[in-house]
């Protein structure tokens, strides 16, 4: 690699460490996500005597696409939690008057299914929230590092259950139906190996779960619900009509928009209904979409400058064998407990020359579940250690680290399997 190829690896390798260290620093990630960007794209048109703007217009376009697809579903999250949609969930945990690890896992087992649909982020937001109603002490740790193992699990296998399979999906690397075949087996042993262990450290003291919640949901409201819900399923039609994923999801987001405004004017009594759909814009992660916006585009930057086949054909050869590729994967997989899986994924996608779709699938499982080794592997660790006090770095590992471990070998060797026998 030459000084500049250098020079754009060591600036991109200081912002990711800078990323870890944020709250330490106290430098916003999203803020030096969007500064690499632009000091790798002046790096690029500067040492080319061609003109790079049809470069960073297809980067745009892509990254675009992306950023879409993110809002839209934020929004419609903030739409169904405005609604009660995740109350309703509480409320039929409280009336079957588990205790205990039964408790424990029926949380994680609505915590895995309900990542698929959503993300893992907004899952462990709401799902924390429930569990501290059940668990206190060393169980509610538990509980907690139990949600974000079941939340990275379940984003790993849907094709909109996690920002990284949204971007290997968005860029072709496999089809909606590839993933889910390819990655629910997988997924769904590494979280049942993992919460088998960590059932065994619960112990009997959760809280009482006896307390009533009166929720009353008009006709009007439900309806509401219901197509909010449906339209996660849109991004699927869209891809059968070969359309992008995001418009899909924009559409629904739209007529779920028009539809609370024409009940708001047939509505004489207060209900949920009142709200504007602005207010809730509000709530919708800015933050989070200038970060992804911010690393991808660096990410192509470096794809541009030629860093990311440089490196590709230092690590791969020339002509590297499924098998090197997929060991590769795993490695990524656990570099992605240090290390966010946003860029580790954007570098993949344009640094691994294969277009194997059970290759690509195995990469979103395991950059998916690999962050769970650390508390701070992933946007649903980090979440939930900012609502749980006790659960701490060392807490987690101390209680979690191993049984990820054994579900993540777990994982991925049923993956290898599933290849064998196709």
């Amino acid at each position: 690699m030459d000084f500049v190829q250098w020079l754009g690896l060591a600036l991109f390798l200081g912002a990711i460490i800078a990323i870890i260290f944020e709250h330490h620093l106290l430098v916003p990630k999203a803020a030096t996500s969007l500064v690499l960007a632009f000091v790798l794209w002046t790096m690029r048109t500067l040492s080319s005597s061609e003109d790079t703007e049809h470069e960073v217009m297809e980067a745009g376009a892509e990254v675009t696409g992306i950023f879409l697809f993110l809002f839209s579903a934020m929004l419609l999250v903030e739409v169904l939690r405005h609604y009660k949609f995740f109350d309703l969930i509480r409320r039929w945990l409280y009336s079957k008057g588990f205790r205990d690890r039964k408790q424990f896992v029926a949380i994680c087992f609505i915590s895995f299914f309900l990542s698929a649909i959503l993300d893992n982020l907004t899952t462990t937001l709401i799902m924390i929230n429930v569990a501290m109603r059940f668990f206190e002490g060393r169980n509610r740790i538990i509980a907690a590092a139990g949600i974000v193992v079941a939340a990275n699990a379940g984003g790993a296998f849907s094709p909109i259950g996690d920002v990284t399979t949204i971007m290997l999906w968005v860029a072709g690397k496999f089809t909606a139906t590839e993933i889910i075949l390819n990655t629910f087996l997988p997924s769904l042993v590494s979280f049942a190996v993992t919460i088998f262990f960590l059932a065994r450290l619960i112990k009997g003291n959760s809280v009482d779960s006896t307390e009533e919640i009166e929720i009353y949901l008009s006709r009007s409201e439900k309806v509401v619900i219901a197509m909010s819900l449906g339209c996660f399923a849109l991004p699927l039609v869209a891809t059968m009509l070969d359309l992008p994923p995001f418009l899909g999801l924009m559409g629904g987001l739209g007529v779920v928009w028009l539809t609370v405004e024409q009940l708001k004017g047939h509505t004489n009594h207060e209900t949920h209904l009142q709200v504007d759909i602005e207010v809730l814009l509000k709530e919708v992660e800015y933050a989070s979409l200038a970060f992804f916006a911010g690393i991808l585009l660096s990410v192509d930057a470096l794809n541009a400058l030629g860093v990311l086949q440089q490196s590709a054909d230092l690590l791969l050869g020339d002509d590297p064998s499924n098998g090197r590729i997929a060991a590769t994967m795993v490695g990524l997989g656990w570099l992605s407990a240090v290390v966010d899986n946003v860029p580790l994924t954007a570098l993949a996608i344009d640094a691994i020359p294969t277009e194997n779709s059970g290759l690509w699938s195995l990469l979103a499982f395991t950059v998916g579940t690999g962050g769970s080794h650390l508390i701070v592997g992933s946007a649903a660790g980090v979440v939930a250690m900012s609502k749980v006090k006790e659960l701490t770095s060392i807490a987690y590992i101390k209680h979690a680290t191993i049984p990820v471990f054994f579900g993540y070998v777990a994982g991925v060797g049923v993956w290898g399997v599933q290849q064998l026998i196709v």
